[in-house]
């Protein structure tokens, strides 16, 4: 019982950060309304209130960067160079659909910083280091994954992105065979690279039909 409300009480404290992330970075959209700096603002309140968090429960963070096992790490290592095949051939075929009507691509650099390097290295150490921690000590490994990878799912805020529950089940699983968040987080921080970069990808092919 003392073990479910400690749990409990730790999901609700990571819960109350995101809160609090959300609610600056509106407030810094009221401030300023024509910037896109509001994006890192929310992942840095979330970065400091993950290394107070770390802080105060004494959190060992080492551990979620134990050395990988040859014989599993060589498999986890097939199976991410698959999965980023897939992505990659994936994401061109959308990338051809922007051919004849793609938006121009505009760089931000405060919407990379957050989108494309912020993002991917916390939800992977809130979501596959400190819940998938919380989760494991008194649960089975199906409900770790599940449990863990809904919580991915949700903070991304968008109902149709169905594909953040099916990598979150991807880096779940990785990291409970592992023992370390970094193939998971390597694999994050590519897709978003790519997803990012999706509009300039099509007007690249826009213009080499052209051409």
């Amino acid at each position: 019982m003392e073990h479910v409300k400690k749990e409990r009480h730790s999901l609700l404290i990571l819960f109350c950060i995101y809160i609090v992330a959300i609610v600056v970075g509106v407030i810094t959209v009221i401030i300023i309304p024509d910037s896109k700096v509001y994006s890192i603002i929310f992942y840095a309140v979330v970065m400091l209130g993950i290394i107070k968090y770390i802080k105060q429960e004494k959190y060992d963070w080492r551990k979620w960067f134990s050395k990988i096992e040859e014989g599993v790490g060589r498999i986890i290592l097939m199976i991410l160079v698959v999965a980023l095949l897939l992505v990659v051939n994936f994401l061109l075929q959308i990338a051809l659909c922007y051919i004849g009507e793609a938006e121009p691509f505009q760089f931000n650099i405060f919407v990379y910083i957050a989108t494309g390097l912020l993002a991917p290295v916390m939800e992977e150490i809130v979501c596959r280091g400190i819940i998938v921690d919380i989760l494991q000590e008194k649960h089975k490994s199906v409900f770790v994954v599940i449990v863990s990878s809904l919580i991915f799912y949700v903070i991304h805020g968008n109902p149709i992105n169905i594909g953040a529950f099916i990598f979150g089940i991807f880096a779940s699983f990785t990291v409970l065979k592992t023992k370390n968040i970094m193939p998971g987080m390597i694999v994050h921080l590519i897709w978003n690279q790519i997803i990012y970069f999706l509009p300039l990808i099509g007007q690249t092919l826009i213009f080499a039909f052209k051409v």
